[in-house]
């Protein structure tokens, strides 16, 4: 039996300040680079999580994999994260995230030399299909960029790979060590990354926007990753990503409450496509299981054998 109960929660508000975030960054105007965008979210985030690395005890090779993991949710991700949702539409951006699960399934069945069962990989199908459905409308509105949607097919990838990858080592050291050693890490090589590329920091563009880095520093940052690694602890990886379905869910909403995006049935259909997908993903079948099983009772076994 799947365990819904904490795990889905911290990572269902997750996906809720994930989206959000999508929308506060929009805001932030284009010629601020997306790597200080990052170094200034992270920063705001360490200094909520930092006390938190104490006492630091464990395995030196948990650190590591935590420093490791850090450069790529913390550094790699949110920079093609804010890459997209800067040059896309904030429903497109949201959508394409929800292909986290589906990468995290891919890599799991790649390096534990196991074939994923065939509803597993239809259902990964049929949620393509229900992005496109949505991105397709999109691809005829300025805000549609296919530099955007690959800069955050790029981000599913990174945060797949820390799903993944990141378990093992969470369940040894706790999941807001974890996130504090690794956030850490991250808001580093950001800041190595800032310097390489010739630009400053704490400048008036810094000050300009400070209410929109401290929501993204601490609801964005700090929050929404002890979540999400929290519920890395309590549910398995695939499942923890594929509440990133409802990140769409959410933005679609979200960017035409505060953008004045366009979205119309066809569009929500896509959405409900994916999401579908996602938790029969999300359940590795036990959904439809549980509910052919309820058509059963109602009619009897005859009709189904």
């Amino acid at each position: 039996m799947l365990n819904f109960n904490s795990g889905a929660t911290f990572a269902l508000l997750s996906a809720a300040f994930a989206a959000v975030a999508i929308i506060i960054t929009k805001y932030i105007p284009l010629n601020i680079n997306s790597f200080e965008i990052s170094f200034y979210r992270y920063l705001i985030g360490v200094c909520f999580i930092a006390p938190f690395i104490f006492p630091l005890t464990g395995n030196c090779k948990n650190y590591i994999n935590a420093i490791l993991m850090g450069l790529v949710l913390f550094t790699f991700f949110p920079f093609l994260f804010n890459e997209s949702v800067r040059n896309t539409s904030s429903s497109i951006s949201g959508v394409i995230l929800s292909f986290t699960p589906v990468f995290t399934l891919i890599l799991q069945s790649f390096f534990s030399k196991t074939t994923p069962p065939l509803p597993i990989v239809v259902s990964v199908v049929i949620s393509i299909i229900g992005v496109l459905m949505v991105t397709e409308t999109y691809s005829k509105n300025l805000d549609f960029s296919y530099y955007g949607v690959s800069m955050m097919l790029l981000a599913s990838l990174c945060g797949a790979v820390y799903t993944l990858f990141s378990r093992e080592h969470v369940l040894a050291l706790g999941g807001i060590r974890y996130t504090a050693v690794a956030m850490i890490s991250g808001t580093f090589f950001s800041f190595v990354f800032i310097k390489l590329n010739g630009l400053s920091i704490f400048d008036n563009d810094f000050f300009d926007y400070i209410y929109h880095y401290l929501y993204l520093g601490i609801f964005g940052g700090f929050l929404q990753f002890v979540f999400y690694t929290e519920s890395l602890k309590r549910i398995k990886p695939y499942i923890s990503a594929s509440f990133l379905c409802m990140v769409p869910v959410f933005s679609i909403f979200l960017g035409w409450y505060f953008h004045g995006e366009v979205i119309n049935a066809f569009n929500i259909v896509g959405v409900v496509i994916v999401f579908f997908s996602m938790v029969y993903i999300s359940s590795n079948g036990e959904v439809y299981s549980k509910f052919l099983n309820t058509i059963k009772s109602i009619h009897g076994n005859e009709t189904f054998k």
